[in-house]
């Protein structure tokens, strides 16, 4: 196996494989396992998405693929079936990826809730938007607003 492709693997194995339940599986010939969702499968690599991403591993290195069904593909199935301004739909679906550990998809589907009720407490808390005076703003904005300043370059 390739040493600079190893502290990726370490990372996937440790912080993205732990979240997914019921998934794709790739089993390492050298007795490690991804679990996610398969993207793309050639004779020569697979590429699987382990939620916080995607990696692309040399069939040299996999041992077998065994197929499931992952919550990154319940994901994708309910996303699709929500209308674009459907802010219930999308704020149920943020709620549930959540509880899934799919953080970016929780994420992605909060943003789509403040594009249809911009002042949604849970999907601005859950940006790391804070609220100033009734008005929803980064944190950075907050301190300004507030009044702080940075001084000297400071953060």
């Amino acid at each position: 196996m390739n040493n600079s492709f190893l502290p990726i693997l370490l990372f996937a194995l440790l912080f993205g494989a732990s979240s997914v339940v019921r998934a794709d599986v790739v089993l390492l010939k050298h007795g490690g396992r991804l679990e996610g969702h398969i993207v793309k499968r050639t004779e020569s690599s697979v590429e699987i998405d382990i939620g916080a991403g995607s990696l692309v591993l040399p069939m040299s290195s996999v041992d077998r693929i065994e197929m499931g069904r992952a919550p990154l593909d319940d994901y994708e199935d309910r996303a699709a079936a929500l209308g674009a301004q459907d802010g219930d739909g999308w704020l149920e679906l943020a709620r549930w990826a959540s509880g899934k550990g799919l953080r970016t998809q929780s994420l992605e589907a909060y943003a789509r809730v403040l594009t249809i009720y911009p002042n949604d407490p849970d999907a601005n808390r859950a940006l790391g938007r804070v609220a100033v005076e009734g008005r929803w703003m980064t944190p950075e904005q907050a301190y300004r607003a507030k009044g702080y300043v940075n001084f000297e370059g400071g953060g």
